[in-house]
């Protein structure tokens, strides 16, 4: 259970508990209207944030709410923008191409130059795999599904990684398709967004199917 007893915590928690409800109440929203006629607060450079170009947002179990950015990972924690260097990126380009929650804590990052890994809050451990170590694989999203499988998208293909099973892990650069974003569908699917292919579906092993709803 997060502990609200936390100063930083209390502050974030309003403006958690807006999102949660905008979100809520997105299908009665008016069309018509610019989303800057709602309820809604923007930070920018001149309010501090440390960059403009904004590639995923997520919120880890910890209550702080994370932002990749061009120029880096960023911590914020309801009232400061922090930019935070990964250990052991430091002289690199730390540019986040895609972030997500772990279900155990801590967040996957997928890091300009192909580089993927876990980042606990003070240290990122990259994936322990050549095939996710070339620095020319051009790295697009990540995703851990609920069975624990991470899955890596990269302008050549995309791969699935499962930590201490060979057998269940795999990188597809065979079929040369960009992929752009990944969700979680029931059934053990994952649900890709490409380029070239539209939005397919796919299974453990590897194998596309095109969505129904793709034309």
């Amino acid at each position: 259970m997060m502990n609200w007893t936390k100063p930083w915590l209390r502050r974030v928690a309003p403006v958690c508990a807006v999102l949660l409800l905008s979100c809520w109440s997105l299908f009665a929203l008016d069309p018509a209207k610019s989303v800057y006629q709602f309820n809604c607060r923007n930070w920018t450079r001149q309010s501090g944030l440390p960059a403009e170009l904004i590639t995923g947002v997520t919120q880890t179990k910890d209550g702080y709410i994370w932002i990749g950015t061009q120029k880096g990972l960023v911590r914020f924690d309801g009232i400061e923008h922090k930019l935070i260097g990964i250990t052991p990126l430091q002289g690199q380009n730390q540019e986040i191409r895609s972030l997500c929650s772990a279900r155990d804590g801590g967040m996957w990052l997928s890091v300009f130059r192909g580089r993927f890994g876990f980042y606990d809050g003070r240290k990122y451990f990259p994936i322990k795999d050549e095939r996710w170590a070339a620095e020319s694989f051009e790295a697009t999203p990540v995703l851990e599904t609920p069975d624990g499988a991470v899955w890596t998208g990269s302008v050549e293909g995309l791969g699935r990684w499962v930590e201490g099973k060979p057998l269940e892990t795999f990188m597809d650069t065979n079929y040369p398709n960009s992929v752009l974003a990944f969700r979680a569908g029931s059934q053990g699917r994952v649900w890709v967004g490409t380029v070239e292919r539209g939005d397919c579906f796919i299974g453990r092993a590897a194998n596309w199917w095109p969505s129904r709803t793709t034309h």
